[in-house]
């Protein structure tokens, strides 16, 4: 007997021992023979899930075990999770509103990157490993609002982009924390924030200003009310989404570096950088991003938003139709797609002997199998028309702006005239270039009024050359502002 109550009281020591000694050191449960779950919200140990707050960069070092961290998370904010450093990190979020999400590989190298959005005030967990269960190693963890940063200014000249930021930030402002540089500097783009990143380095990046028209640099430089940005320079886009620039010769590479700026973006971290092949006009540079943001804002993607940012330019001739897309042009940068809505709309044939049984029109591709059809009178386009989409067996009618006018004004005034007219009032006496003439017929209050559209390229400046286009009724000789006739609708 005394022989058994010793060996039981020889085990029980043992025991209690092994347990002492494990208390202090990191537990490979794998290596104990089970695969723990997740844990659940407030069944952590019982000092509570440790809890990371909003921009907090958090060191967490690995000993084959699990990091858990809680965060409370607002609704209807965009909100971004990852980590930083050397390791193969897996990073998965799980809350009552989004259920499980898991990431490996999205972020910088081989770190986690997690986009989310939840529609409550909630808690979110979240869970960091190493890919490697057996491995070791240091990374940060950090989760961030999303972030919208744009940048405008006013030449010397006294043209001014910053409000072209205006629309924008209203359309975005509820979802993702966003600032605007109103006469912005180089300063201003590579200063660190409270996320510890570069204002440059954000989700979303809107640089609306002049770019360059050097035949060596053209498309390579980006200028600020003071500094540049510039191929050359460098600059880390790591965090980016979209980058839009909006300026001359953005997405052109005629010059020494054989790549655009907008290009360089995506070599710098970008996924998708967006920018203009030719000189473009400050109206119409603010038309395509005021509707191109619009539609990224409502969940197209950023393909789709700029083909029909691009449609909402009437005029066929306009330069702004002329962007280029580098990277994922499927991305969707509010990362949650709208539920699509039933289209209730009816599906209305087009025949050309229904709607212009005189033959009165032009066909100018819009995108994909998308066409404008414009109504023309005398030859010259007008801003009735029609959209319509082309199938294999059918066209059908997407948009239809075709208005009725009871009356057609008479021309007084000829394009000579026009264009002394333009010169004199907008002080262009030299170093200027006509670049193209377009005669139209705007219908107005049932009135179809006459106007002459003139495109001046003016060289007098040590950026882009700056393109506008003015334009005259030539039934009374009254300037009309340009960006009034030139929307879609």
């Amino acid at each position: 007997m005394k022989k058994i109550l010793y060996l039981l009281t020889m085990i029980l020591f043992f025991f209690f021992s092994y347990c002492l000694e494990i208390e202090d050191k990191p537990i490979s449960l794998q290596k104990l023979g089970f695969t723990p779950s997740l844990p659940e919200f407030g069944q952590m140990d019982p000092g509570g899930t440790p809890t990371i707050k909003l921009n907090e960069l958090k060191s967490l070092n690995f000993n084959k075990d699990l990091k858990v961290y809680s965060f409370q998370a607002t609704s209807n904010q965009l909100y971004v999770v990852e980590t930083i450093g050397n390791c193969d990190t897996i990073v998965k979020i799980k809350s009552k509103a989004l259920g499980t999400i898991t990431d490996d590989n999205s972020g910088i190298d081989k770190n986690g990157r997690i986009y989310f959005k939840t529609n409550l005030d909630e808690e979110i967990l979240i869970y960091i490993s190493l890919s490697d269960s057996n491995a070791s190693g240091t990374v940060e963890l950090q989760v961030r609002r999303q972030k919208f940063v744009m940048f405008g200014y006013e030449d010397i000249d006294g043209n001014s982009t910053n409000s072209d930021l205006d629309s924008p930030y209203n359309d975005f402002k509820s979802s993702f924390d966003c600032v605007t540089f109103k006469n912005a500097t180089e300063s201003n783009a590579l200063n660190i924030d409270d996320r510890g990143l570069q204002n440059l380095n954000s989700e979303i990046v809107f640089l609306s200003g002049h770019g360059d028209k050097d035949n060596i640099t053209k498309g390579s430089i980006f200028y600020f009310k003071t500094g540049t940005l510039s191929i050359s320079k460098g600059f880390d886009m790591s965090r980016v989404n979209l980058v839009v620039w909006a300026a001359c010769y953005s997405a052109c590479k005629s010059n020494k570096h054989g790549i655009s700026i907008a290009e360089k973006a995506i070599l710098n971290g970008a996924k998708t950088s967006l920018g203009f092949e030719e000189d473009v006009s400050f109206s119409s540079s603010k038309t395509f991003t005021n509707c191109l943001f619009n539609q990224l804002s409502h969940g197209k993607t950023i393909d789709e938003s700029a083909k029909i940012a691009s449609s909402k330019l009437l005029w066929p001739w306009d330069s702004a139709k002329k962007y280029s897309i580098f990277g994922d042009k499927a991305l969707c940068v509010t990362e949650c797609r709208p539920t699509p809505s039933k289209n209730n709309r009816s599906r209305i044939p087009f025949t050309l002997e229904k709607y212009f049984p005189l033959g009165n029109f032009e066909k100018i591709l819009l995108y994909d199998n998308i066409y404008r059809y414009y109504e023309t009178k005398n030859g010259y386009l007008t801003n009735n028309f029609l959209d319509v989409a082309h199938y294999e067996n059918e066209k059908i009618i997407i948009e239809n702006h075709l208005k009725d006018y009871q009356k057609i004004l008479d021309v007084y005034i000829n394009e000579e005239q026009c264009i002394r007219s333009v010169l004199t009032k907008n002080n262009i006496a030299s170093d200027f270039k006509i670049k193209d003439t377009h005669k139209i017929y705007y219908n107005y209050n049932s009135t179809l009024i006459p106007l002459q559209i003139i495109e001046i390229i003016r060289n007098d400046s040590n950026v882009s050359g700056k393109t506008e286009y003015y334009c005259i009724n030539l039934n009374d000789g009254n300037f009309i502002n340009y960006s009034d006739i030139n929307i879609a609708e």
